[in-house]
């Protein structure tokens, strides 16, 4: 049989030398059954040569409190001998060291440093409250007063409570909050302490995906422009120098969001000035887009039009004045260029009034400018639109990229063909 005995030698005594498991970690005093984490020493675990050990604490007044531990080896320390530390009257930061006998001779063991539990003061730091967005994990830290005391973390959220673990680094603890299938809506933490009777509440808000803003168009003298991105559906509003612009319906085109913003009346926006606008999302974050105002849409105006019927084989059927034309008739009609001047490369485009079917007109093929002021338009726009075009038409001027309002032009209808 081998057992282990102490050194026996003249002299003082050789006392085991115990050393404080994880040096810089503080140690929270009201953690029930509090164990104080000893190394080094496996003498003290497989006998009973360490006796009457204690943790002597001091108080704030400088007076000295001693509680009785025991060795627990599959627990890795010293454990105390109550449920929790009556910490009433200790500081935030309380000293304490071990304490006892090792034979007849009366030894000190390593020094702990307690922390005392504290309500209020936890936050969450480092993290940007717009990044907790949902379809995803989301890392967070909270920094607060006693992380070593803190006994549980819970999400609470639409889907219920949820447990989370947490990692401890000097004032902070980092945790994840698992939002790959959570909603957008509000959310909670909810940080529990060793000693303190009610949870601290951490108000948070799970967001869905900001998506991005590519750009702001808007010409000068127009009360309305477009914003494109994605994810544009989560836009309430959009300011710009103190004007502000609502948005409408959402199209999605080539992968991408447009989204039309109209203001209560024209901004007094110049061509060529570089704005900023600040856009507000539906859940309250805000979003800035740099854009340069473009040049003013080109406007013309209806001077004159006419209409000319093919000769019917049958009995003819009269469509009187301008307002209507039939399918197979031409239409002929003028406009006066306003604020601008024409140039052979201008079109006029037509359509339906729903922009379902659209046709345009150029120099030589149906557009003859006369002069710069003033141009000549004939089509036939039953032909031009297709046989299933039907109803009212509009019309606009385009130069360049850049294209002018849609405006009313007539209305285009199926004739019945009567025979003698």
């Amino acid at each position: 049989m081998v057992v282990a005995m102490p050194v026996i030698e003249t002299g003082l005594a050789q006392t085991p030398t115990m050393r404080r498991a994880e040096a810089d970690r503080l140690v929270c005093a009201a953690k029930p059954d509090l164990v104080l984490p000893v190394e080094g020493a496996p003498l003290i675990y497989a006998t009973q040569f360490a006796h009457d050990m204690m943790l002597r604490v001091t108080t704030p007044q400088g007076g000295v409190v001693e509680l009785p531990v025991e060795a627990d080896a599959e627990r890795g320390g010293y454990v105390l001998d109550q449920v929790g530390m009556r910490t009433a009257g200790l500081g935030s930061v309380t000293d304490a060291t071990l304490h006892g006998r090792w034979g007849f001779t009366p030894f000190d063991g390593p020094r702990f440093r307690l922390q005392v539990p504290r309500a209020g003061g936890w936050q969450m730091v480092d993290t940007d409250p717009e990044s907790l967005v949902v379809g995803r994990d989301n890392a967070v830290a909270l920094s607060g007063p006693t992380p070593s005391c803190v006994e549980s973390v819970t999400l609470v959220g639409a889907a219920g409570d949820v447990p989370l673990a947490w990692t401890s680094t000097g004032d902070r603890i980092g945790l994840t909050l698992p939002l790959a299938k959570a909603t957008p809506g509000k959310l909670a933490l909810l940080v529990k302490q060793y000693g303190v009777e009610a949870p601290e509440r951490i108000a948070l808000t799970a967001l869905a995906e900001a998506g991005r803003i590519d750009g702001f168009t808007v010409h000068a003298g127009d009360a309305s422009g477009t914003l494109a991105g994605t994810r544009l559906d989560l836009v309430a509003s959009m300011s710009v120098d103190g004007v502000t612009f609502k948005p409408g319906d959402v199209v999605r085109a080539d992968k991408t969001d447009r989204l039309a913003l109209v203001a209560d009346t024209a901004p007094p926006f110049a061509a060529g000035q570089a704005k900023t606008a600040l856009i507000t999302l539906s859940d309250g974050r805000k979003r800035s887009v740099k854009f340069a105002v473009a040049a003013a849409r080109p406007k013309a105006t209806l001077i004159a039009k006419s209409v000319v019927s093919p000769p019917a084989s049958g009995l003819p059927v009269v469509l009187a004045g301008d307002t209507a034309i039939a399918q197979d008739a031409r239409l002929t009609f003028s406009v006066r260029a306003e604020g601008t001047r024409f140039s052979p490369s201008d079109r006029i485009e037509i359509a339906t009034a729903d922009g379902a079917m659209t046709t345009s007109v150029t120099s030589g093929r149906g557009l003859t400018v006369q002069d710069d002021r003033i141009a000549v338009v004939s089509v036939e726009p039953g032909k031009a639109l297709g046989v299933s075009a039907h109803g009212p038409l509009v019309w606009r001027l385009v130069q360049g990229d850049v294209a002018g309002d849609w405006v009313p032009l007539t209305t285009l209808v199926r004739v019945p063909g009567l025979g003698a």
